[in-house]
């Protein structure tokens, strides 16, 4: 897969409206009252065409994602979704990012896994149907 650069490509702040110190067991109450996410998009290898009848073929492929974090007790969570259009996106902040709630795949979020760790590595193996896949991610 290839990084696109967009216009999510930068730190946003995701203010809580109701801050409750006690409900932090829940999994989708932020830790903070202002955690930090970062939006990625990757395009994935897009579907093939047939030469003989001109229906697409299915691509499957294995991406890998490798961290190296700049600061001690760093532990990323990804969220993955995988999005797949018919035509190519004029805005790629229109694209539909994963978050805490809405995702196809995650990882990092064992702590136990990932707890001293200096590099993280995640695999994964996906298919493309159509000529313009993505795989977008929310980095936590």
């Amino acid at each position: 897969m290839e990084f696109v650069p967009n216009n999510h490509d930068q730190f946003y702040g995701n203010p809580h409206q109701l801050f409750n110190s006690l409900l932090l067991y829940q999994k989708y109450q932020f830790e903070t009252v202002n955690e930090q996410v970062k939006w990625l998009i990757f395009d994935a290898p897009p579907a093939l065409y047939n030469r003989e009848d001109g229906n697409l073929i299915d691509v499957y492929y294995q991406a890998t994602i490798s961290i190296e974090p700049l600061t001690p007790h760093f532990y990323p969570i990804l969220y993955v979704r995988r999005l797949e259009l018919q035509s190519e996106p004029r805005d790629l902040s229109s694209l539909d990012f994963p978050n805490i709630a809405e995702y196809e795949k995650k990882f990092g979020e064992n702590p136990s896994d990932v707890l001293h760790k200096t590099k993280f590595e995640y695999s994964f193996k996906d298919v493309s149907t159509t000529e313009y896949a993505f795989q977008t991610i929310a980095l936590y």
